[in-house]
């Protein structure tokens, strides 16, 4: 693959390919916490625990980059755009996902990350 064709042609859509991937790294990575568990393998537990921490983290940043990049100063927030991630399709003005069960409030938009506060919507 040449540079110049691993070049972004949409930033925007890394992003959110991102924040898909690390969202579904969560989920695996529970599965496997879970079978670390069953078989008394602390070491795994702790190592599939950090990196699931590492993908909560970037989850969350690539989420906070991402929506003001959806919006412009001129022109306010973009209408029409929706977000998709977690299976919640919702304007990016109120948007509300989950990832993997943390909550917390970007800009107004409530994410649900790790099972905290908030009413969880159901994929």
């Amino acid at each position: 693959m040449t540079e110049a064709s691993r070049q972004p042609k949409d930033k925007n859509y890394n992003l959110i390919t991102v924040l898909h991937q690390s969202a579904d790294n969560v989920e695996s990575l529970k599965t496997y916490i879970q079978d670390a568990q069953a078989e008394g393998d602390q070491e795994l537990v702790e190592f599939f625990s950090g990196v699931l921490e590492n993908n909560l983290e970037a989850a969350q940043r690539a989420k906070e980059m991402l929506v003001p990049r959806l919006q412009s100063d001129d022109e306010g927030p973009v209408n029409g755009v929706t977000d998709t991630v977690g299976g919640v399709t919702e304007p990016v003005s109120g948007l509300t996902d989950k990832v993997g069960g943390v909550t917390d409030t970007v800009r107004g938009t409530t994410d649900k990350l790790l099972g905290g506060g908030g009413k969880e919507k159901q994929r």
